[in-house]
């Protein structure tokens, strides 16, 4: 088998202090059989037994490291560096590829398409498990664009432009794989996507992952992102908004959507965010939001809503600060 006639996959799994996962994520790789595959592990220095289940099967590795980091972000984009292969993804230490997927993505990609999606089954602690919907979810690019969902173990991306973009956003610890898809998304939409409908992932829930312990670091994230996004046609947001954005910026070379869908995606999110912090009775978070909203991209729906969460809030705000339980 010519190996060459099989388009180059490189995957890349960043690692730290994964010993109980890590052997049936790298076994779920290399039990792919996939001829022309590129595996690379970039482990942050791990103090259990990490390195020597890696060690044991460095043969069938790329490349692999294991040193000091400074965190995921900067772990996955160690790897994109090593990386020479046509198609990307990387898979975290804690999760494991469905058997024969890469096959199938592989073949998506040489009938022309340029991200295969798939869904996810997710593996909770107490053994139960859940299926994905598909995704995305929507042929709306502006819904998708909005929702914030993003399923990125089954998510394979064309490995140009993962480094046309300069790999995933350092300053990013928990969003850094929704800002690549949106990246995607600004600059070539949606009509290169195709739904895959089988489960190319399984997404371990458990006590020490970052989607068990960090909703509202995700959600802070979000904020930031969409902040970012708004000041690329509002100049003054970046200076209004210094210190929420800290050192984060959404960095673009340019943007092929129609500006109005962009907008309207941004305030559809913080619509969606401004419900979310009344819930939460988040009233500092509540009124940044509410500046940073632009009403006349919603419907007329929306509007009423927020007309009624803005009056409450100027008119009760003790009820407001106090959080329901």
């Amino acid at each position: 088998m010519n190996k060459n006639n099989f388009p180059k996959i490189s995957i890349v799994t960043p690692s730290y202090n994964q010993g109980q996962y890590i052997e049936q994520t790298i076994q779920s790789v290399l039990g792919q059989d996939y001829p022309n595959l590129e595996y690379i592990i970039i482990d942050g220095g791990s103090t259990d037994n990490s390195g020597e289940i890696i060690k044991k099967y460095e043969k069938h590795l790329a490349y692999w490291v294991s040193e000091k980091d400074k965190g995921q972000s900067d772990a996955i984009n160690k790897g994109i560096s090593r990386a020479t292969g046509e198609i990307f993804n990387w898979l975290n230490s804690d999760d494991f590829y469905s058997p024969g997927v890469l096959q199938e993505v592989a073949n998506s990609f040489s009938a022309g398409v340029d991200v295969v999606c798939g869904k996810v089954r997710f593996h909770y602690a107490d053994g139960s498990t859940a299926f994905t919907t598909a995704f995305p979810h929507s042929d709306n690019v502006m819904e998708v664009i909005s929702s914030t969902k993003f399923v990125q173990q089954s998510t394979f991306f064309p490995l140009k432009f993962i480094k046309e973009v300069n790999g995933v956003n350092p300053e990013l610890h928990y969003s850094m794989d929704f800002e690549l898809w949106l990246k995607y998304l600004f600059i070539y939409g949606l009509s290169g996507v195709k739904n895959n409908d089988k489960v190319i992932a399984n997404f371990r829930i458990h006590g020490a992952s970052k989607t068990y312990l960090s909703d509202n670091n995700f959600f802070n994230e979000w904020v930031k992102i969409f902040t970012s996004i708004k000041s690329i046609y509002n100049k003054s947001i970046e200076e209004q908004y210094s210190q929420l954005l800290g050192n984060y910026k959404f960095k673009i070379r340019s943007v092929s959507l129609d500006p109005e869908i962009v907008k309207e995606a941004v305030a559809r999110f913080f619509y969606d965010a401004l419900v979310f912090l009344y819930g939460e009775r988040n009233l500092k978070m509540f009124d940044t939001v509410m500046h940073l909203l632009d009403i006349n991209y919603l419907d007329k729906r929306r509007r009423s809503e927020i007309k009624k969460m803005k009056f409450r809030r100027e008119n009760i705000p003790i009820m407001f600060f106090k959080k329901k339980h």
